[in-house]
């Protein structure tokens, strides 16, 4: 008899455990063939590298030829690479290169040694660190680029304020990645020195700088990457910040620049000699499209002439002019659809720079000869003479509306008799009934155009009471960001083409030439007989000072401007057409 000397519990009756399953698993790829797997990784990992970004480039490529972009402000890989090429076969690419080298690479070094000295002196001394951490991390925050004006201040232009640039970009990344390290480093490691009698450089060759070295090394690669940025953008900003090399031009003296202050009646316009200033073509062509309200217009007649004999085409430059209104044109020409906008800062202007528009006129087109009648003309009563014809109460009919800068001359004839733009009642009329309700009594004064005044001209029941200004022209070529930042030379080649027309074609009474008027007639598609029934337009490319806060005064008046007045600069850019004559201020 067998006795079971096992106890009472759970595992009395319980079945023996199955026997666990052994799985074999067979050796893959990369356990058979290591090398062979590392190296497809490896090529794939390439590709990949190489694959996105070239796929990017193709899609750019193909957005640009397809226009689908702006190739204007976006041009295609092909036309950068290949201007790349021609820069540097005439020797222009390689000295720049090396310009940006130099600035990245001195101010890199400075950054780092400053911020990885300092940062190892804040990591090691509490003191130090509590001294100069809050000053340092209130700086830390300020945008970098925000302190090029005052590494201008500084140090003037030239390479200074760029270096200092990227020097205090790169010292912060490095400071803070130095200090940081510093203070990770285990304090076990600085026991261990210290009992070894390890002195303070001991324990900075031994300890401190083969702990840290790793997390430095990673701030320093990060700030390359910003430096190289930074001097892209502060270059870009100090080119634009740097005035414009203006030399002289040949043929263009004294009589090209008249003091802007001169509003004398009698100022003779600004002239070069004949065929100056000189075409200098562009190294690339460049097509500018240019809005003006009217090709019809004699103001018009410079630019359709420069088109017509090939001025702007000596310059490198296909003119293409396009019939926009002025407030249709505005936001094309801030938006860079258009390049230029050929018409006067009127109210719709003024508005639109007060909006945040990158707007400016940029130049002159016409004052009216002396013997000009165009203007605003009065029906007069019973007894009265020019002179003592009073306006207020009357009925002034216009084709014009009150954003015009006809308002700056139409206020100041009103202001001579007696009224002003509140004090008579407008009626805007088209333009072939301004005459007619003058004429018909439909109303008792109005502005007349060339050459409709010369209707009325020497009938005694109508006086001629003032018109615009003689010498102070109130229009001309009007620019937006793609001529006056991104491409300033083509917009001064654009105006020495047009300053050329004026100086060759147009420098005096043009109109006494038969032949010629028989040409701009059938350029602008009028009645010759009508172009020379009115004296000749002095074309006039200078813009006079003060002119654009008379506009914006009438302007007010009409109740037609929003906003504070704006700075003659906010409006006004002489600076292009002073280079293309050669001027210096």
């Amino acid at each position: 008899m067998s006795t079971d000397r096992r106890g009472p519990g759970p595992d009395h009756d319980a079945p023996l455990a199955a026997p666990a399953r052994l799985l074999i698993r067979r050796p893959g790829p990369q356990e058979l063939h290591p090398g062979r797997t590392h190296r497809r990784r490896r090529a794939l990992e390439l590709a990949l590298a190489l694959a996105v970004p070239l796929l990017l480039v193709l899609v750019w490529q193909l957005a640009a030829a397809r226009s689908w972009i702006d190739a204007r402000i976006y041009p295609a890989p092909s036309t950068i690479l290949a201007d790349g090429w021609d820069r540097a076969l005439a020797g222009e690419l390689w000295p720049d290169v090396a310009a940006t080298l130099r600035r990245v690479l001195a101010g890199y070094l400075l950054g780092t040694v400053s911020g990885y000295l300092l940062g190892l002196l804040m990591g090691s001394l509490r003191l130090v660190r509590a001294a100069l951490e809050p000053p340092l991390d209130a700086l830390y925050v300020v945008p970098k680029l925000a302190l090029l004006p005052v590494f201008l201040n500084m140090f003037g232009l030239g390479e200074g304020p760029q270096i200092a640039l990227v020097a205090a970009t790169v010292f912060f990344f490095v400071w803070i990645s130095t200090m940081a390290a510093v203070l990770a480093v285990p304090a076990g490691h600085r026991d261990a020195g210290r009992v070894f009698g390890a002195s303070h450089w001991q324990m900075f060759r031994h300890v401190l700088l083969p702990a840290s070295l790793p997390a430095v090394l990673v701030g320093a690669r990060i700030a390359a990457g910003v430096a190289v940025l930074v001097i892209v953008a502060s270059e870009q900003i100090a080119a634009s910040a740097a005035p414009r090399t203006v030399k002289p031009v040949a043929g263009c003296g004294a009589t090209a620049w008249t003091d802007p202050a001169d509003l004398a009646r009698d100022r003779a316009p600004a002239r070069c000699v004949k065929g100056a200033p000189a075409p200098r073509p562009l190294r690339e062509h460049r097509t500018l499209t240019v809005a003006t309200g009217t090709l019809n217009a004699e103001y018009v007649a410079p630019l359709r002439l420069a088109v017509a004999r090939g001025e702007f085409a000596k310059e490198g430059l296909d003119v293409r002019l396009k019939v926009l209104p002025t407030p249709e044109a505005l936001p094309l020409l801030a938006k860079g659809e258009l390049d230029a906008l050929w018409a006067a800062p009127e109210a719709a202007v003024v508005n639109g720079v007060n909006g945040g528009f990158d707007i400016r006129w940029v130049a002159g087109n016409f004052s009216p000869d002396r013997r000009s009648r165009s203007g605003l003309w009065v029906r007069l009563k019973d007894g009265q003479r020019a002179a003592t014809a009073s306006l207020d109460g009357n009925r002034l009919g216009t084709m014009i509306g009150k954003g015009s800068v006809i308002m700056y001359p139409m206020t100041t004839s009103l202001a001579a008799h007696h009224a002003d733009l509140g004090s008579v009642v407008f009626q805007q009329l088209g333009s072939s009934d301004v005459l007619t309700a003058l004429t018909g009594g439909g109303v008792d004064a109005a502005w007349l155009l060339d050459p409709v005044w010369r209707q009325v001209d020497g009938d005694r029941a109508y006086a001629f009471l003032g018109g615009q200004p003689p010498g102070e022209p109130l229009g001309g070529a009007l620019y937006g960001p793609n001529l006056l930042q991104r491409d300033p030379d083509a917009g001064v080649a654009f105006l020495r083409a047009y300053l050329r027309t004026v100086n060759t074609y147009f420098a005096g009474d043009y109109k006494a030439d038969k032949a010629f008027t028989a040409e701009l007639a059938r350029l602008l598609g009028v009645d010759g007989k009508v172009l020379v029934s009115v004296p000749p337009l002095r074309m006039d490319w200078e813009i006079r000072k003060g002119t654009t806060d008379r506009l914006q005064r009438a302007y007010r008046a009409a109740g037609v401007t929003k906003g504070a007045p704006l700075p003659e600069n906010r409006l006004v850019d002489r600076s292009l057409y002073a280079e293309a004559v050669g001027h210096r201020p």
